[in-house]
């Protein structure tokens, strides 16, 4: 006897009397109601012949398998937050350039006061 969820549906696996060589054939399967309670009753019928201590273990596997199924349902509905990778090595080159960026903006801004100097001073004459 096995239980399995396929496709959000239940089935139970049943095996046979026969001795044959293939799992399929070896097994009958039937499929569960999707109400829980119903289902519990359908593995009580299937199993009726089979020892109690095996029908509750059966029953076990099914909640079990009912439960999860219910959690998983719960966090695909959730939105969850999705983790990005950072590539490293982008990341240091962005602050290679950056640095130099500033450097250089250092540099511009000392020209500029350097020019700005020489035109009050009048280095330049009439031109500007």
């Amino acid at each position: 006897m096995r239980l399995f969820a396929r496709k959000k549906e239940y089935v139970i696996f049943i095996k046979n009397q026969s001795n044959a060589p293939l799992f399929l054939t070896n097994y009958g399967n039937e499929k569960l109601s999707k109400n829980y309670e119903q289902a519990l009753l359908q593995i009580d019928k299937q199993l009726i012949y089979w020892p109690t201590f095996i029908v509750h273990k059966c029953k076990q596997r099914y909640t079990k398998i009912y439960q999860y199924l219910i959690r998983m349902r719960k966090l695909t509905l959730k939105s969850r937050r999705t983790l990005v990778p950072v590539a490293k090595k982008i990341e240091r080159r962005e602050r290679r350039r950056e640095a130099k960026a500033l450097v250089a903006a250092r540099l511009e801004v000392n020209i500029e006061k350097e020019l700005l100097e020489r035109l009050k001073s009048g280095t330049y004459g009439d031109i500007y």
